[in-house]
């Protein structure tokens, strides 16, 4: 298992070196959350340890959040460490096939994910929540999009 600060530099630099800049707070956290997904999707099991808070806005790692409020311009630089290839290779497709949409659009999509409904249940939408998403929530939404994935047949949306 990743170390979750690690993932996040990895996908951090990845994303600048696609887009020509690295994405900011809100965004890297949608793309944490994909990439978790992603991973249990590819490989059954967790790419980090961290669990994720359901904040109004959409899913936080507190790890990341630190790592910006404590230096924003670059906010892993103390991150060390290899990830696996397995692991390297989910966090580039997540860059590759999330890092381009609107944020907009990740925000749609994680507000339709049951883990995300799941954790904010009875919490005003415009109110942060340090609810836990539960692994196994995210485990089901990880099921929900890989026969999503196979029934549709979506050829466009092939992750390298």
């Amino acid at each position: 298992m990743a170390d979750t600060t690690l993932v996040a530099k990895v996908l951090y630099d990845t994303c600048g070196a696609l887009y020509g800049r690295p994405p900011e707070e809100a965004r890297m956290q949608k793309l944490m959350y994909f990439a978790q997904r992603e991973y249990l999707i590819r490989n059954s099991r967790a790419l980090f340890n961290e669990s994720f808070r359901a904040f109004a806005g959409g899913p936080v790692l507190l790890s990341v959040r630190a790592a910006y409020d404590f230096d924003h311009s670059a906010p892993f630089a103390f991150a060390d460490g290899v990830l696996s290839p397995s692991e390297m290779d989910t966090v580039i497709a997540v860059a590759k096939g999330y890092g381009r949409m609107a944020t907009s659009r990740l925000n749609e999509i994680i507000h339709t994910e049951y883990s995300w409904k799941n954790a904010r249940t009875g919490i005003s939408p415009y109110l942060d929540s340090y609810n836990r998403i539960k692994l196994a929530s995210i485990q089901r939404d990880a099921a929900r999009e890989a026969v999503a994935r196979e029934y549709e047949n979506k050829v466009n949306w092939k992750f390298a």
